[in-house]
């Protein structure tokens, strides 16, 4: 009996023991700060932390404001989702009574095959209408609220979690930002293409590239859209190394914000042996785009053909 007993509690001091090492995913909205956007918009950072590979979760939460009535808006990527297609963002909204006063929303992300790895951090804005600077705002978790998170997805992680943070948060003046990843690896001649974002309180903003710098650059990246916009970048074969893109973004007032991104270009990764006649930018097929790299490189000083 007496070596039952201690037995079990040797087996339950394992358990608590074992327990006690694991940190459950945390998930809070904004960290002391809300950022105001001008024109009664402002955005509250999204936080996420996450010991494990995430797929999906649901986020419902009540709010409160010491101002005037405001209202969720929308969801976007940010921090670190920016760039990435990790998964699809969607925003629920569930109402007082049968009236149309929203009282509660839900914010969250569904993936489509991909999965947001483990980190810590901004994970995505969630944008406001009706506040101003000074306003306190204050978010409530709700459990189980599916009128609100119509996909029935919660977060669901194996260490126990997640610990849903209630928060309140100050309506501070926002400022302008460039929003995109810090890094890019691509290999030469290869398609790099990027999203770029660009948030603050003027409205509507100008983006340019202002220099590439680097051990060659024969060819230049472009922009294309806007808000966001799309930065695209075809290394010929002999510009391998690594390069810094300087972004500058201009709002309404004239105020400009840069950016710096670091672009590693790698050797190209193919036996030029291989390639079939006539595929000049090395994709391992032969189609229009083989015609539009050609025109490229003949009148618009485009990268050389690397495979012949």
């Amino acid at each position: 009996m007496i070596k039952r007993v201690l037995l079990l509690v040797v087996i339950m001091l394992f358990v608590l023991s074992v327990s006690s090492w694991a940190e459950p995913d945390s998930l809070w909205i904004g960290d002391l700060n809300a950022y105001y956007m001008g024109n009664s918009v402002f955005k509250v950072p999204l936080f996420y932390s996450n010991d494990s590979i995430l797929n999906s979760f649901g986020f419902p939460f009540m709010f409160a404001t010491t101002g005037g009535p405001i209202l969720p808006d929308s969801i976007t990527r940010a921090g670190r989702s920016y760039g990435q297609n990790y998964f699809d963002l969607f925003m629920g909204f569930g109402y007082e009574g049968s009236g149309s006063i929203v009282d509660s929303a839900c914010a969250g992300l569904v993936s489509s095959g991909n999965i947001v790895p483990p980190g810590d951090g901004v994970i995505a804005d969630i944008w406001f209408s009706g506040g101003q600077i000074g306003d306190l705002v204050s978010f409530t978790p709700i459990e189980f609220y599916p009128p609100a998170c119509y996909v029935n997805v919660y977060p669901l992680d194996p260490d126990g979690g997640p610990v849903f943070v209630p928060t309140a948060v100050v309506i501070v003046e926002g400022v302008t930002e460039i929003g995109c990843l810090d890094s890019f690896t691509v290999q030469a001649t290869r398609h790099l293409s990027f999203d770029i974002y660009v948030t603050g309180p003027a409205s509507p903003f100008s983006l340019e590239i202002v220099s590439l710098t680097g051990p060659a650059t024969q060819t230049l990246p472009y922009l294309s859209g806007s808000d966001p916009w799309t930065c695209h970048w075809q290394p010929a074969f002999n510009e391998v190394g690594e390069y810094n893109l300087l972004l500058r973004a201009t709002d309404a007032e004239g105020s400009t914000v840069e950016r710096s991104v670091a672009i590693t270009v790698t050797e190209l990764q193919i036996n030029p042996c291989d390639v079939a006649r006539g595929d000049l930018n090395c994709d391992g097929k032969v189609d229009i785009a083989d015609m539009i790299f050609m025109v490229d490189w003949t009148f618009n000083n485009g990268p050389a053909p690397y495979c012949k």
